[in-house]
């Protein structure tokens, strides 16, 4: 019963402390896993089709289309080609 009542170690963590990076570790990876809402080339359709071989999903059908043989916008890679992504 007395090691309930033992001060806590130096440098650990309090509770609200470890709360508050968790809830910010949380909200970082939601926002990493948001799908792509929009284009990023016209920034006027969805982002339905993912380039190759990056794999970025970040333009529409049309500007896919556009960017074959050209470069990747998000990373700069050579597009080969692209596929549509399906929500389910």
């Amino acid at each position: 019963m007395q090691r309930c009542w033992a001060p806590l170690p130096a440098g650990r963590p309090k509770f609200l402390r470890l709360k508050t990076q968790l809830q910010d570790a949380l909200s970082h990876a939601q926002a990493a896993l948001a799908p792509v809402s929009e284009c990023v080339v016209c920034i006027d359709a969805l982002a339905s089709m993912a380039l190759l071989p990056c794999g970025h999903r970040c333009v529409c059908a049309a500007c896919a289309e556009s960017l074959r043989g050209g470069v990747c916008p998000m990373c700069r890679g050579p597009v080969q080609g692209s596929v549509k992504i399906f929500d389910s």
